[in-house]
């Protein structure tokens, strides 16, 4: 693993002032240096410095760092010359030990921080008692023998003011509003894009001014004496220009971050035309001097979801503008003055709940919502204030209690000098700026195990496939069912197929779906809880849940399955510090009946969630929304339904009880949700049923995840093998299973509204509930809502009965081994990727399609590449490659689509790739299951020099070769961008023997897919290769000789490959420990160990071996079947030949 990652904070070898956080390494760049001032603090090589700056990504060896303040700069520091200090982690983060394979999640983070202060009292007091800490030096000589606490790897200037060990939960961030930041307004949750401040700056004669511009504050570099590499240049130009001359400082930079005691610089126009609150404008006075106070204008919002509890009409609300947190910011003249907008409230993650209120269905049916303050230790949302960064205490008078300081000698060390107001024009001055920080994180490993660890001793890990965790929701590969999803027809439910999930809009129905307990991530194995009847409806193709869905109690028995018997979608994903939305609790006994009543005409049964008492938990929210937004147009509740959301309490607490933050997935089926209201926070006890809605953090264009494979496919590749239905990537920023938006955007057609609404058996009502009679007039009003279609039981039939009657492969057996190359006379295959465009007929086209055939007709490799045209469609091929010998893939078919569009050859053709992995996931870093190839030739990948990419000397042989050679090799995990300088290391080395494992089983279903389900156009090929062939006897002894079959060595060489590894396999050692010996002996298909060069597994892991023993049963009785086929045809020949010779 790497030495430093992204975010680490670092210090300086040589020079123990200097922290900063690392911002880009070899493996990870996130963006142009243009905003960077770059100083070169350490002694780097000029031509090591040229690359960088070139190319903007750090060479190996060295990373690029961020120092905490401002004018230090950045720099590019070989990673030799920077010492850890910290490694900043959050909740949700995926981390490793560095002598563990094993993988954990981070389920609370405590932290504990050094402050410095701002502002340090005056000895002398004035109008302003208070003066910059960072311009002053120590009052008095200091002992660093005697005070300094401070890390023995760092230095300060004056250690003494420093104060120790200050726990996350006393302090806050000093800025009011920031990007990224929650905020509710009113019923609306968003999500700020960017504020708008005000700066109030005094100069240095006392006069206090705001300025009219903040973003013309510059703050000036000191001379380090060292090589200036580049200033910031914003929209091409350098700045600032005219303010460096009129000023006389040397170089300076615009503030990226205004804070309170920053020194600036300014031109003269921006305070003579700002507002002044004390004095006024000197020509005498020059245009500098410290922030005092720095505040959010105005705040520019994406705004993601309406509360759909309002008591407002829903469909008639309108989304915020920009936010304006305060209401006289443009005309205070002291501080005290300042007032908050109530309807504006910060989401605060910080917040540490008050105590956990139970609403699960088990306090519900018995008690009011139970609360909890003894047995709860609440985590921590956010603890992630970084070295640099701006901080107060929650308490201030508290705090200076706590941090009286010890005196030591003649010096006080370690106090908050607290500074009042009222000696400062009313302005809090106490702030401070975070010099160190220290993290415990406590992890969730996979094994279910849970332990505490310094931040330094763990590794994130970012892998492009994501191992299961515990508390993860899967489903089971087996019994999966899919359907087309078109609005206004009814489709059949067919077996799934990933290649048409993934290009065309499907509802998925699992069978079972469950909740990972642990993972034995070497044996490839999980202990799963699966829920007792869930009734899940997976939209979107996986990415939506219907609202129809409900998962229900979890069972209590537990089951060990393969890793590769079960899958997960975005559906499905819970995920630590999700915003989700909640709905209330109401003391509507009578919405009970209604619900319940007309559950059967639009909205799913909830019997089983919905209880009888007076209080309506929430234990079906998709029903009760539903039921809510329908009343805002049909009036179906009645005054004592809406009574409750008319209270004060409701209305003093709407602005935020209705958004929480995920802080706990329990494997119990339970979530905690932290909730904050104006005055506390608390976590509630919920079921997954209970989450109405949540932000889908990776929607909203912040590249918290991307993922560099996914290169944009500029000539629309897919396009024509879409529905208007197809999935494309979702820009959507909530999902609500319901299919109704609630961010209330009419405009956004990427929105799929879910028509059906399926339903289940109208439950019984309790007798002691008002009958029917009673809401008659209800009813009548209700039966005007959409019908909706029934729903179909997890015990659902399968399709087979409606599948077309298939020839065996072995009809389809030639008496010669077919041509590498072949025209065919028949129309291209349904499936046949760009079969619906129109071909080029140009005679440039022609011709050169024509040299391209005459080259693959010569030069294919024998027995490993295959292609098929149309004499109908030239433009269109079909290209089998058959995986290499001694390779994850050997033996196994890969088919390919190319279409050689009108641009062919000065462009490069486009290919699809067809995908059998049933779900498991890519098969190769570079083949994606909805058929995207990343590859330069094909132009879907940037290659490392122009020489890569396609030319129109470039010939489609050259193409079939290179994804031979490139894509299927002997260690596939190392195709994935950002790791191929790992294939000669060791840090990935575990990493990529379990992607070799995985790729490997997904291949042979691949075998066992191409022969039950015959390619179009290949099938003489594929009978060719894989089936046992006749003997060249005489015709009494016509039987198949299966030695000759490469299906017969597929299952032969994966029976002794099993027997191999469970004889090095032995008894199970201690998970997560040193790796058992025999992970260090890697086997060869057919699990020998003798040949360096055909090994490239380790031994199988006990689910790779469940997963591989019933594809093998499969191929063996698919093998069975086709032999007997051969041997009765051969039977019902001989007679017929014996006749013949005796004429």
């Amino acid at each position: 693993m790497p030495n430093f990652q992204v975010h680490d904070t670092v210090v300086l070898i040589d020079q123990t002032s200097f922290v900063g956080s690392v911002e880009k390494t070899s493996q990870f760049d996130p963006g142009p240096l243009d905003e960077c001032l770059i100083i070169a603090h350490t002694k780097v090589p000029s031509s090591v410095i040229h690359t960088f700056v070139s190319t903007g990504s750090p060479p190996q060896g060295y990373v690029f760092v961020r120092f905490a303040s401002q004018e230090k700069g950045s720099s590019l520091v070989a990673e030799s010359d920077l010492i850890l200090i910290d490694r900043i982690l959050d909740l949700g983060d995926v981390v490793k030990l560095s002598t563990s394979q094993l993988t954990g999640t981070v389920v609370n983070v405590e932290s504990s921080y050094v402050l410095d202060p701002i502002w340090l009292p005056k000895l002398t007091g004035n109008d302003f008692a208070a003066r910059p800490a960072n311009q002053i030096s120590s009052r008095r000589h200091v002992c660093d023998t005697l005070c300094n606490k401070l890390d023995v790897r760092l230095s300060h200037p004056s250690p003494h003011r420093l104060i120790h060990d200050v726990p996350f939960e006393e302090l806050k961030r000093a800025q009011d509003f920031v990007e990224e930041d929650y905020v509710i307004e009113q019923d609306w949750l968003g999500i700020v894009d960017e504020a708008e401040i005000l700066v109030v700056l005094r100069l240095e004669d006392g006069s206090v001014v705001v300025v009219a511009q903040p973003e013309d504050l510059y703050i000036p570099i000191p001379d380090y004496s060292k090589p200036l590499v580049s200033l910031p240049e914003y929209d091409g130009i350098m700045r600032p220009d005219l303010v460096i001359a009129a000023q006389g400082w040397g170089n300076m930079i615009p503030a990226e971050e205004l804070q309170s005691g920053q020194f600036v610089v300014t031109d003269p126009k921006n305070i003579k035309r700002g507002r002044w609150l004390r004095g006024s404008y000197d020509t005498k006075v020059k245009p500098q001097g410290h922030i005092l106070m720095v505040k959010s204008r105005r705040l520019t919002v994406e705004w993601l979801m309406c509360n759909a509890f309002t008591p407002e009409d829903i469909n008639h609300i309108s989304k915020p503008g920009n936010c304006v947190p305060y209401e006289n910011l443009d005309i205070f003249l002291t501080p005290q003055e300042i007032r908050r907008d109530k309807r504006v409230a910060l989401y605060d993650p910080s917040k540490h709940p008050a105590y956990l209120e139970d609403r699960t269905r088990a306090v519900s049916k018995s008690a009011d919502h139970s609360r909890s303050t003894a047995s709860h230790k609440s985590v921590s949302l956010s603890s992630n204030f970084n070295v640099g960064q701006r901080v107060r205490f929650r308490d201030p008078a508290g705090a200076a209690v706590k941090y009286a300081g010890q005196e030591i000698g003649s010096v006080v060390h370690g106090m908050f000098e607290r500074i009042d107001h009222k000696a400062t024009l009313g302005y809090d001055v106490n702030e401070f700026d975070v010099v160190h920080s220290r993290q415990l994180a406590t992890v969730r490993w996979q094994d279910g195990t849970v332990t505490q660890h310094s931040s330094t001793a763990l590794l994130k890990v970012a892998l492009f496939e994501s191992d299961y965790m515990p508390a993860d929701i899967v489903v089971a590969r087996e019994g999966m069912k899919q359907r087309q999803h078109s609005n206004g027809s009814e489709h059949p439910l067919l077996d799934f197929n990933e290649m048409t999930v993934f290009t065309q809009q499907h509802d998925l129905l699992p069978s079972r779906v469950g909740i990972v307990q642990s993972v034995n991530p070497r044996e490839r194995v999980a202990s799963i809880r699966w829920f007792a009847h869930p009734a899940v409806r997976l939209t979107q193709s996986g990415n939506g849940l219907g609202a129809d869905s409900r998962f229900g109690p979890v069972g209590h028995v537990t089951e060990d399955v393969s890793l590769y018997e079960i899958m997960s979608f975005g559906g499905l994903f819970r995920k630590l510090r999700d915003i989700v939305a909640l709905p209330p609790c109401m003391p509507v006994r009578k919405a009970l009946v209604l619900i319940n009543t007309i559950a059967q005409e639009y909205v799913r049964d909830v019997g089983a969630s919905i209880t009888t008492l007076s209080q309506i938990p929430d234990t079906s929210p998709s029903a009760l929304l539903e039921f809510m937004q329908h009343n805002a147009h049909l009036n179906i509740l009645d005054a004592e339904i809406t009574a409750i959301t008319e209270t004060e309490h409701y209305k003093s607490h709407r602005s935020l009880d209705w958004v929480g933050e995920i802080c706990e997935l329990r494997t119990d089926g339970l979530v905690v949700v932290r909730v904050n209201t104006a005055n506390e926070a608390r976590d509630v006890l919920i079921e997954h049923d209970q989450i109405l809605a949540f932000v889908d953090i990776q929607g909203l264009g912040f590249d918290y995840n991307d993922d560099p494979m996914d290169v944009e496919d500029d000539d629309d590749s897919y396009a024509s093998e879409t529905t208007d239905d197809s999935l494309e990537v979702l820009a959507e920023l909530v999902e609500y299973e319901g299919g109704q938006r609630l961010d209330d955007d009419p405009g956004d057609d990427n929105w799929e509204s879910e028509e059906e609404t399926d339903s289940i058996t109208t439950m019984q009502l309790e007798s002691n509930l008002p009958s029917e009679a009673e809401t008659r007039g209800t009813l009548q009003r209700a039966r005007q809502l959409d019908q909706s279609t029934k729903m179909i039981p997890s015990t659902i039939a399968t399709d087979a009965a409606t599948r077309p009657h298939k020839r065996p492969l072995t009809a389809h057996l030639p008496p010669e081994e077919p041509a590498a190359f072949l025209c065919l006379d028949q129309e291209p295959p349904a499936d046949q990727f760009r079969a619906s465009e129109p071909p080029s007929r140009s005679t440039a086209f022609l011709k050169r399609i024509a040299k391209e055939h005459r080259i693959l007709t010569s030069s294919l490799p024998k027995h490993e590449i295959y292609v098929r045209t149309f004499e109908s469609r030239l433009d269109l091929l079909r290209c089998l490659i058959i995986g290499p010998l001694d390779t994850p893939y050997e033996h196994a078919p890969f088919l390919i689509d190319l279409h050689l569009g009108s641009g062919f050859p000065r462009e490069p053709p486009t290919a699809r790739f067809h995908s059998w992995t049933s779900g498991m996931g890519r098969i190769n870093p570079n083949l994606y299951e909805e058929g995207k190839i990343c590859l330069s030739l094909l132009g879907t990948w940037p290659g490392k020099s122009e020489d890569e990419g396609w030319t129109e000397k470039a010939t489609l042989l050259q193409l079939l070769v290179s994804l031979q050679g490139l894509v299927f090799v002997k260690a596939p995990f190392y195709n994935e961008a950002g790791y191929e300088g790992y294939a000669e290391t060791q840090e990935y080395k575990v990493e990529s023997l379990q992607y070799s494992e995985k790729a490997y089983i997904m291949s042979r279903n691949f075998v066992k897919h191409a022969i039950s389900c015959p390619i179009p156009g290949m099938e003489d090929v594929l009978a060719w290769i894989y089936l046992p062939r006749r003997s060249n006897e005489s015709y009494s002894h016509k039987t198949a000789d299966r030695r000759q079959c490469v299906l017969s060595q597929v299952i032969s060489r994966s029976q002794a490959l099993i027997r191999r590894s469970e004889e090095l396999r032995g008894p199970s050692k201690q998970l997560g420990g040193e790796d058992d010996d025999h992970n260090d002996q890697l086997l060869s298909g057919d699990g020998k160990s003798d040949d360096d060069t055909t090994v490239f597994l380790s031994p199988l892991s006990v689910g790779a071996v469940v997963m591989l023993r019933k594809t093998i049963e499969s191929l063996s009785e698919i093998l069975e079947q086709e032999l007997q086929a051969l041997n009765d045809t051969a039977m019902s020949q001989e007679p017929m030949a014996g006749h013949s010779m005796a004429s």
